[in-house]
């Protein structure tokens, strides 16, 4: 069974942003299974890179396609997509720079984040794309 598993109830209803957020998630437990089996330290340097960068591809997409329907809460938004970013940088730095890592921390940190992030911020967007 995956570390954490897409329901419906995550959907945004948006689809573009669905399958980016199924996406992330996969991220997510593809690393958890590599610690899984005892390779979390092989993977953890790609993986962390992997995920900032689609974390950046999927946040601007996210901004500019929330900018375009004039969702009002857009600079909020866009503030927590910078904490998380800020935050997946420096795990990434900690990680580059042989700095120790609670490796099991940072698969709970990304799906605590995801779940808050998708169910909370995410999901008041849903009602500017109908």
């Amino acid at each position: 069974m995956a570390f954490f598993q897409w329901d419906d109830k995550y959907s945004v209803g948006v689809a573009r942003f669905d399958q980016e957020h199924k996406k992330l998630i996969d991220l997510t437990n593809r690393f958890y299974d590599a610690m899984k089996e005892g390779k979390g330290r092989d993977v953890i340097g790609p993986t962390c890179r992997e995920l900032v960068n689609y974390t950046k591809t999927h946040f601007a997409n996210e901004e500019l396609a929330l900018a375009k329907t004039s969702y009002p809460n857009l600079a909020e938004h866009k503030r927590e997509h910078n904490l998380f970013t800020n935050q997946a940088l420096d795990l990434q730095k900690k990680v580059e720079s042989g700095e120790p890592v609670v490796i099991s921390s940072i698969g709970n940190f990304l799906k605590n984040w995801l779940i808050n992030h998708i169910q909370g911020t995410d999901k008041t967007y849903s009602k500017y794309f109908s």
